[in-house]
């Protein structure tokens, strides 16, 4: 039972949110009209830049690139290209900006963190797995099967 009590509080802690810094993300999300694009920073600051790089041209136009307050905008590098300036803190949605059918592997996210001058970092983009929660309702059905099992033996 203890050694339940002390998994149990373990796996509880390590789930807690903490004030650590995160690396910035991009992820995309197929629809029928074209990948919705998101970009998050948890960085505590604003990226000097934050873009979406398609090698191949596959993105849409300036038009389906909406604004995010706070931020200048360039798409003066449409199909290739866009970037968003000074990009605050939290989730935010650029809007349909990707064709339809576009291979995840011809996307780049790139930002700077600190100054326009800081290194630039690439990274590739992600699609968000709907699975976690599934394994995280597992991991739970588990634990209450082990705490059950391990309550009926001790009676």
């Amino acid at each position: 039972m203890n050694k339940f009590l002390s998994i149990a509080a373990l796996a509880t802690v390590s789930l807690m949110p903490t004030a650590a810094m995160a690396a910035p993300l991009a992820w995309l999300v197929p629809t029928p009209n074209g990948g919705a694009v998101y970009f998050r920073n948890d960085t505590g600051a604003a990226l000097p830049n934050a873009s979406l790089i398609s090698q191949s041209g596959l993105l849409k136009d300036a038009f389906s690139l909406l604004a995010i307050p706070g931020t200048i905008k360039d798409d003066s590098e449409f199909p290739f290209a866009y970037t968003y300036l000074n990009l605050p803190v939290g989730d935010h949605f650029t809007g349909y900006t990707v064709k339809p059918g576009t291979p995840l592997v011809d996307l780049t996210f790139q930002y700077r963190i600190g100054s326009i001058t800081s290194p630039l970092i690439s990274q590739s983009l992600d699609i968000p797995e709907p699975s976690s929660c599934l394994l995280a309702a597992t991991a739970t059905l588990a634990f209450t099967a082990a705490f059950r099992r391990a309550r009926s033996q001790g009676n």
